[in-house]
This record gives structure tokens, sequence and C-alpha cells, in this order.
């Protein structure tokens, strides 16, 4: 029920860690049939950001995961399962899971959820729509890029761009329809 900042509902986190746990399954499927893996990824996922706020949420995370999840998931399962939530921001690590544990985490937060996003800031900042225009026309295409260059597979990229094109349509015809008009 806690917030992940200021300006996102309450039960963020949750839902995110939720989606990621789906989205990281399908991701190991695109690049293996070893399903071996698969229930530390779904532990990481729904576990990844529980150390949000408390900075660096990924250290944090992978402390306050050994501790509560020591009692209910057993060894070696819980050190793969830390590992992998003490590795999802660690950018430099080479581990095909930890790294389809970082693009799943990284796309959940574009297409429909990112335009959701932006919406929900532009209200809670009491800035607007306006705002989310300013974001959409200035900080997007940069941070778009550097995300983009964060991603591990080809597969990711993929899914990626099909999403940020989504966004990028549905905000032209945001721009068109916040003056009034309808073409």
């Amino acid at each position: 029920h806690r917030k992940a900042h200021l300006n996102r509902e309450r039960g963020f986190i949750y839902h995110h860690c939720k989606r990621t746990a789906k989205s990281v399954i399908l991701l190991r499927e695109m690049a293996t049939q070893d399903a071996s893996h698969d229930d530390a990824l779904r532990i990481a996922a729904m576990f990844h950001d529980i150390g949000k706020g408390i900075e660096p949420h990924d250290v944090t995370g992978a402390v306050l995961a050994q501790t509560l999840l020591e009692e209910v998931v057993p060894e070696p399962l819980l050190g793969e399962v830390v590992r992998l939530i003490g590795a999802h921001k660690n950018w430099k690590v080479d581990d095909l899971y930890a790294n389809l544990l970082q693009d799943a985490d990284v796309m959940d937060h574009f297409g429909t959820i990112e335009v959701g996003i932006s919406f929900q800031h532009g209200a809670y900042s009491e800035n607007g729509m306006e705002e989310t225009r300013r974001w959409y026309r200035e900080g997007f295409p940069p941070y778009v890029e550097h995300t983009r260059r964060q991603l591990h597979f080809d597969f990711a990229r993929a899914i990626y761009d099909e999403k940020v094109a989504f966004t990028q349509a549905f905000m032209e015809r945001f721009f068109v329809e916040i003056e009034g008009l309808y073409f």
C-alpha cells in the first residue's frame, strides 16, 4: 500500500512487479527453452522493487528479500532470487537471467503503462496535460534512446520499439486534440 514515489498511485510497485513476473517468463521463452530458472525469475520479479525508496533499492531489496523469504523459499533457490534482485539495476552484469529480469523491468514502464504514468504524474503534480505534452516533446525522446541502449536482447528491443511507436502515435493524436482539433 505504499507509494513508489509521490507521483504514483499506491500499489504501483505491486502491480509493476506482477506484470514483470509475467513478462520475464515470456522473454525467457524467447531466449531459451530452459525453464529451470523460472521459479527464481518469477519470485525475483515479484520482489525486485521491494526496496524501492530506500536507495540503492536493488541492494536494499536483496537484503529485504533474503530476510522475508528465508523461511518460505528453500536454498539454493533463495540464493538465486536474492542474486537476481541484487543485480536488477547493474547493467554491466553478464548473466542471462539477470539480463532478462532487467529487460522485463524496463519494458514495463513503456507503452500503455508509460502513457498512464505520465498522465498520473501531470495530475499529481497539478501541472496537468501541459506538463505531459512538454514531457513527450522534450524529455521522452532522449529517455527512449537512453533506455533502448540498456536493453540486452534484440527481441526485447523489437518489443520495446513497438511499445514506443504506440506511445508516439498516441501522443501525436493527443497533441492535436489538446488544441481542440480532430485531425
